[in-house]
């Protein structure tokens, strides 16, 4: 409503230009795309029923997000874009403080760099992974929302500390090498886990309950490196089972392709 008929006689000339009709009532270009997208929605109804879930979810990292050192914020960017330009992969998102609002057992769920979290949060996803889910967690996370200390790995057999990252980073992912790069603030903010006795960094995966855990000590997704992300959640969407919604003949992460998938239709929607 306030951008279909803005009062074209306001006082602020940035705001009275805006809508879609002119101040003698005619409609500019832009109205046309858009009744054309209400008469093909208007046409396909009938086929737009039975909406299946994403099998991939995002848990948003809240805690860190309202903290004093927010980068989760561009992680949590990172891993949205990742999945859905590098990986083919549909994933919808909660927040940690709702989890109680997410409904099934998701294959795959996704902790973006939290390093903080709410205990009751991972309580909530540990449950899940004992009921099948598959948690793809990158970076420390040995810190509840008040950044005080909870040994959450020390329950799978892990002896972590957390330390600064440095500029440059080597992080193993199923036998392959990868680099990772934190620069400008990121070196003096972003922490990451140190396994005593592990050595050389590495993706580690281990069971609990009916699902699995692969854990990064190091904090993927707030790196400024693309590849090794896409490398490490391609691993865990095969070790959870979860197959890309279509395939294309050569990927090209400059175009956004999104599937909704119904019942006996699938809607694709493309964009540069």
């Amino acid at each position: 409503e306030w951008i279909w008929n803005t009062n074209p006689y306001m006082t602020s000339d940035n705001e009275a230009a805006i809508g879609l009709y002119r101040a003698d009532g005619t409609a500019k270009p832009e109205l046309e795309p858009l009744v054309s997208m209400a008469n093909f929605f208007a046409s396909n109804r009938h086929l737009m029923k039975g909406r299946q879930d994403e099998e991939v979810v995002m848990v948003i990292p809240h805690s860190q997000q309202f903290s004093t050192r927010n980068f989760t914020s561009e992680a949590t960017k990172n891993s949205v874009r990742v999945m859905h330009y590098h990986c083919n992969t549909r994933m919808t998102a909660v927040s940690e403080y709702h989890l109680d609002l997410f409904k099934g057992i998701p294959k795959l769920i996704v902790l973006p760099a939290a390093r903080v979290l709410h205990q009751e949060a991972w309580e909530a996803i540990m449950k899940l992974v004992d009921q099948g889910s598959t948690l793809a967690v990158s970076g420390a996370v040995d810190a509840d929302e008040h950044w005080l200390p909870i040994a959450r790995m020390k329950e799978f057999g892990f002896e972590t500390t957390s330390r600064a990252v440095a500029q440059e980073e080597f992080l193993s992912i199923a036998g392959n090498e990868y680099r990772l790069s934190y620069r400008g603030d990121k070196i003096q903010r972003i922490e990451k886990a140190v396994v005593e006795m592990s050595g050389h960094p590495t993706v580690m995966t281990f069971p609990r309950g009916t699902g699995k855990i692969i854990w990064s000590p190091l904090p993927l997704e707030s790196s400024d490196v693309i590849e090794p992300i896409a490398v490490f959640y391609r691993y865990a969407l095969g070790q959870a089972g979860v197959s890309p919604a279509y395939r294309v003949e050569k990927q090209n992460p400059s175009i956004l392709i999104l599937p909704t998938i119904f019942e006996d239709a699938v809607l694709y929607a493309f964009v540069s």
